[in-house]
């Protein structure tokens, strides 16, 4: 994601610092004939305790465990995004092909749907496993409807995005009202911005986009922050552009996905001063181990020669992807 600074640098956001903890649950034994409770804790400190039956159980279990399904070669995939003639035709070949859960695109400027959609199948088709985590990809502002639907009672967003088991319809108002908040802290937390990753217990994580920054002359700007921001070494080689920006963010629902912290990451990112991760990966690279990786995912993805320490990330997310289970 990016955030214009006074200067012009694009600088992403800080999608891991502020990620929700993961979910806990409990499941009596089958038995019984109980149900699971599944407990959603929010960074806010706030809580909701959600009784799944069994068979809701299994369904959420196997949400988590879903990959992309590869229904053609990766060429016609883009080829069909990159000809389509409106937001709805790409709506239709995002939910046709499985790429997300849900999509708005109402908002949203073509070519910021094409390269949020060229990226994404581009990681997808690499790393299928991260389907689990691409469940909404729009504008930010279509992804707050959805939510603000679910704090008015409404179930049509769980039925959208396939959850409408994970609750009983008098709890819809209360997931919706912490989801709303969940969302708000991001959202604030980075105020402009060209791509954000919002991670959201596997149930409504989401690739969202500022469509403020494709209109007009705003767009002009976050052409030429990028660039900037590529030449002066805030940013990686090769990171010039909006699918860089996307990429990156991509990089943290990885991150998000593999638990890569827990998997070296932090490691890594130590064993280098604050000078080298400058020199060789990114200024903005060095502020946390979070950014260090996302930086290095989208030099791998962007830099026909990716450089050393996007390399040494990329085997850890080798290593990492591999336990997924």
């Amino acid at each position: 994601m990016g955030l214009l600074d006074r200067i012009g640098k694009i600088v992403f956001g800080e999608g891991g610092a502020s990620a929700p903890s993961s979910p806990s649950y409990s499941a009596p034994p089958p038995s019984y004939g109980g149900g699971v409770q599944y407990s959603l804790s929010f960074p806010s400190g706030s809580t909701i305790v959600l009784s799944l039956t069994e068979s809701g159980y299994r369904q959420l279990e196997a949400r988590g465990k879903r990959s992309f399904l590869k229904r053609c070669p990766k060429d016609k995939l883009i080829s069909m995004i990159d000809t389509a003639i409106n937001y709805k035709s790409l709506e239709e070949i995002a939910e046709r092909y499985s790429i997300c859960d849900s999509a708005d695109f109402s908002d949203l400027h073509l070519d910021a749907i094409k390269t949020a959609l060229r990226s994404t199948v581009d990681v997808l088709y690499d790393y299928p496993r991260l389907r689990s985590k691409t469940c909404y990809i729009g504008s930010a502002q279509g992804y707050r409807r959805k939510l603000e639907s679910l704090r008015c009672g409404s179930v049509a967003t769980l039925k959208d995005l396939g959850i409408e088991y994970i609750c009983s319809p008098s709890q819809v108002k209360q997931l919706g009202a912490l989801m709303v908040e969940l969302a708000d802290s991001y959202l604030v937390d980075n105020s402009s911005f060209i791509a954000l990753a919002i991670d959201a217990f596997g149930l409504f994580d989401a690739l969202v986009l500022d469509a403020d920054d494709y209109k007009g002359y705003k767009y002009r700007q976050t052409l030429d922050g990028l660039k900037y921001g590529e030449s002066s070494g805030f940013h990686p080689k090769g990171c010039d552009s909006p699918e860089s920006a996307v990429y990156h963010e991509l990089g943290h629902l990885l991150d998000y996905l593999c638990h890569l912290n827990s998997s070296g990451m932090e490691r890594l990112y130590c064993s280098y001063t604050r000078r080298d991760i400058e020199r060789e990966l990114s200024q903005y690279g060095a502020t946390s181990a979070y950014e260090f990786f996302a930086e290095a995912f989208a030099e791998a993805r962007c830099n026909p020669y990716p450089r050393d320490i996007a390399n040494r990330a990329m085997l850890l997310l080798k290593d990492g992807y591999a336990r997924v289970r």
